[in-house]
């Protein structure tokens, strides 16, 4: 959950939830692991779609993959656990959770790696750069902590300072 999915709750019955991940061309062969795996007892295994996701200016479009999960309890549960209600939004905004210590371990570190990263490879460090720019500066320091623990010394980068996010 820290990486590119996501939880939607049905518009019909709020007791069902749903596994929605996009991924970009560059991420298929992961992509089609994870649908194939760890989901494939949740998903139809035919139904992985790529669909044009933008086109920059100079009309180049942009392929993404996309599969979304049958509903099942398990995604309702991890959905109130990664997700919050915001009155000032109107709808639920993913979260870290407050117990993360308790659920992350380095299999979470190269999942979330795989997920939701890049190398930045300009200067002379390479580093790994976690997208983490739907969490708040407060959740980030949780992840840092979490991090430190298994060894790794992680700061936060400014990705956006008008929108305050890391």
């Amino acid at each position: 959950m820290l990486g590119d999915g996501s939880l939607n709750l049905s518009k019909f019955d709020r007791s069902e939830g749903k596994y929605p991940m996009t991924m970009d061309v560059y991420s298929f062969n992961y992509f089609y692991y994870l649908n194939q795996t760890i989901y494939s007892q949740f998903t139809d295994k035919q139904k992985i779609y790529d669909y044009p996701n933008s086109l920059l200016p100079q009309h180049k479009e942009i392929i993404h993959y996309y599969f979304r999960t049958k509903t099942h309890p398990i995604f309702t549960a991890l959905h109130s656990l990664w997700y919050k209600w915001d009155n000032f939004e109107n709808k639920f905004v993913k979260i870290v959770p407050l117990n993360i210590s308790e659920l992350f371990s380095e299999i979470s570190l190269a999942y979330w790696i795989m997920d939701d990263d890049y190398l930045d490879s300009h200067g002379r460090t390479q580093t790994v750069l976690l997208c983490t720019e739907s969490f708040t500066k407060e959740e980030l320091y949780i992840l840092l902590s979490v991090l430190e623990k298994l060894d790794i010394k992680s700061t936060l980068k400014v990705w956006n300072k008008i929108n305050n996010r890391y």
